[in-house]
């Protein structure tokens, strides 16, 4: 078998640059646009996001108002490799040393992101008020990234090179009008203790948005920023075989509410035959038919974690049975069934449909098979 290349096996597209972690450099880098990100957990794939944050990278920026607290550069790098990261300076005063920004949205899912490195100080508070009331926060250690306390209980650091973590904190709200997103440097572990005036803590890269997991890093300066959403296909050929087949996939997803892993059909949302995360967040597959019958809906197991890694496959054949297993688990034999027209092998969303069905994680593996494997070799796959 010829060894082929990305571009030679699958169409991608990505309408703009897109930031991601290069396992040979271990620089956070930027990709171009329809280049794929394939990182050392394997593909990223995102949904369209938006920074609501200004002035992500700009932290003496006016648009970010600090209290007992200023904001220098003193040639530490930031997880770029390129530029200056902002040290973040208490001052003498015993008071909350804080940098914050208010930011309009009318969203209720929320998610918010920081990359931060310790410096002589290394305790940082994240904290979120709605509509000017205090919501939460999580205070993290940036020496070794343990969530010391948490408002959140979905809050996470994610460890990157050099010393750097990147902070998510989601958080949800009934309504909102305005969120006040910032940072407070702790000085001796406390949040009002007095500080000497030069020593610091470093941050970079602020990240807001209105969705229910964090995605790669969007930079803005004095507008938001969107990212476009990444689309990926294969085009049916001598390796799809008619009427037959098993299909594999492993992902790692951030957003786990309603989004698509892998689906054989064709351009549009139907027919299919899918691998995905339920609406309740539990592994699912589906077959439904070129009349938009469902032939074949299933759950499994139990509810998948943000972040959790997930292997998924269905085995079908025309007119029999089809079965289907995720994490070692498997379904009894569901059929006969009715298979749908099948022109491609799309990943990550629902082709059309990329709104409420597009993951926001990582693709780590895909298989195709042109026959139904047994149930015992499904359960093998996906332990």
């Amino acid at each position: 078998m010829n060894n082929k290349s990305f571009s030679d096996l699958i169409t991608f597209t990505r309408a703009t640059t897109g930031t991601w972690l290069n396992p040979a450099t271990g620089l956070l880098e930027t990709a171009a646009i329809n280049v794929p990100r394939l990182e050392a957990k394997g593909l990223l794939f995102e949904q369209q996001r938006t920074n609501l944050a200004l002035r992500s990278a700009d932290f003496g920026n006016a648009t970010w108002v600090k209290s007992q607290l200023t904001v220098t550069t003193d040639g530490t790098l930031s997880p770029d490799g390129v530029t200056q990261a902002s040290k973040l300076v208490p001052s003498t005063v015993a008071a909350g040393h804080q940098i914050s920004q208010n930011i309009a949205s009318t969203a209720t899912a929320f998610a918010a992101s920081v990359f931060a490195k310790a410096g002589a100080y290394n305790i940082l508070r994240v904290r979120i008020a709605i509509n000017g009331t205090f919501s939460g926060d999580t205070i993290v250690n940036l020496t070794t990234g343990a969530i010391v306390s948490t408002g959140f209980p979905g809050s996470y650091t994610e460890q990157m090179p050099n010393g750097w973590w990147r902070v998510v904190v989601p958080f949800s709200a009934v309504s909102t009008t305005t969120v006040s997103f910032g940072f407070w440097v702790y000085v001796n572990g406390n949040g009002t203790d007095a500080g000497d005036g030069t020593s610091a803590l470093y941050t970079w890269g602020a990240q807001l948005e209105a969705a229910d997991s964090v995605s790669s890093y969007i930079p803005t300066v004095a507008a938001q920023v969107t990212r476009s959403a990444d689309l990926a296909y294969v085009l049916a050929a001598d390796w799809l075989r008619e009427g037959e087949g098993t299909l594999f996939v492993e992902t790692q997803n951030r957003s786990v509410l309603s989004v698509l892993s892998a689906m054989l059909g064709t351009s549009a949302s139907n027919p299919r035959i899918s691998l995905l995360l339920s609406s309740t967040s539990l592994s699912r597959a589906e077959i439904v038919n070129d009349a938009n019958v469902t032939q074949f809906g299933l759950n499994l197991g139990s509810v998948q974690p943000q972040n959790g890694i997930l292997k998924q496959a269905i085995g079908y054949k025309a007119d029999s049975v089809a079965q289907f297993s995720s994490q070692g688990l498997a379904t009894s034999e569901v059929g006969p069934v009715v298979l749908p027209t099948i022109d491609r092998l799309t990943l990550g969303t629902r082709a059309v449909n990329i709104v409420s069905s597009h993951m926001t994680g990582h693709i780590r593996r895909i298989k195709y098979f042109p026959y139904r494997l047994t149930a015992a070799e499904l359960q093998a796959l996906t332990t």
